[in-house]
């Protein structure tokens, strides 16, 4: 039997609920089941120790943004967007919460274990960071691809927009201009404010002379829509690039689509250092590997990018 057999085969026979580890040896995988009959510590987790992390100022303001994906019966993301100088950050709000324990003076065991839970447990979970100027000029872009985490570099100032000044739109309190461009393999209607002077907007859009308060794709698949706006003083967590794979963006964006599609599959087994199985909150199970959520998606992958 071939490693991923191997594995899969155990997955399939633990209970729900029981985690283990696996360790690469000369002769496959050495599983060793913690929880149930062990005496051993069960977490689903590493221990709820706090991060060691870099940060780059802090945030000016925050935008807080409901990401929709309109698919089946819809799927809402909660993610948050740090503006800072000179750099950006967009995220997950989970793993912004993630980052503003991890940069408190007094570390919270108790709360670290709850948001990492509420990471894994999440069934929209937005897997993908985005750094903009950083470097400068420049967008670094991280995504969770079990059993890794990749990252690449992409120039900014691509999108080439297209200003409809004569539209305006009200959305979260401020007056907004409408905007128009082709990026990834997408149309592209975007809804940006004078008001807010930044450069910058939701995932990787920017390049307008406001704060993009709104996009959406012409199929009506991804909508970004502000939800909250407010001034902030909170650390600005730069990528962690000793754990980061990085390639370049069309790798990077092959590599996401043939893991979507592939799934536990298409993981080389000598690439697995631990994996981790547990009950989730939907009762399904988790499948954790090298700490990287194998994501279970209800209606399939949607990317934002088609090229």
């Amino acid at each position: 039997m071939n490693n991923y057999k191997f594995i899969l085969a155990t997955i399939l026979i633990l209970p729900q609920g029981v985690s283990y580890a696996s360790q690469n040896q000369a002769d496959g995988p050495q599983i060793k089941v913690i929880g149930v009959e062990s005496k051993e510590k069960d977490s689903i987790l590493p221990d709820p120790t706090p991060r060691k992390v870099e940060i780059s100022g802090m945030s000016r303001y925050d935008c807080v943004y409901e990401y929709k994906i309109n698919v089946g019966g819809g799927e809402t993301y909660a993610t948050i967007l740090q503006i800072g100088e000179p750099l950006s950050k967009f995220t997950d709000y989970t793993s912004y919460l993630l980052d503003s324990i991890a940069t408190a003076p007094v570390s919270n065991a108790a709360l670290i274990e709850e948001m990492q839970q509420k990471k894994t447990n999440s069934v929209f979970f937005f897997d993908t960071e985005v750094w903009q100027n950083l470097p400068e000029g420049s967008m670094t872009v991280t995504q969770e691809i079990a059993p890794n985490i990749m990252g690449y570099e992409e120039p900014m100032g691509q999108i080439e927009w297209s200003l409809h000044e004569d539209s305006t739109k009200n959305i979260c309190g401020y007056s907004c201009n409408r905007a128009t461009a082709s990026y990834g393999g997408r149309e592209w209607t975007a809804w940006y404010t004078l008001d807010i002077p930044v450069s910058t907007g939701p995932w990787k859009l920017n390049g307008l002379p406001g704060l993009i308060m709104e996009a959406a794709d012409s199929e009506g698949l991804h909508t970004f829509t502000a939800i909250a706006f407010r001034e902030e003083n909170v650390p600005i967590v730069l990528p962690d690039k000793l754990n980061v794979h990085f390639s370049n963006r069309d790798k990077v964006i092959k590599r996401k689509l043939n893991s979507e599609a592939t799934g536990m599959e298409g993981i080389d087994p000598s690439m697995i250092e631990s994996i981790t199985v547990t009950k989730s909150a939907a009762g399904g199970s988790n499948i954790i590997i090298n700490g990287i959520t194998l994501r279970q998606r209800p209606n399939g992958y949607t990317p934002l990018e088609k090229e």
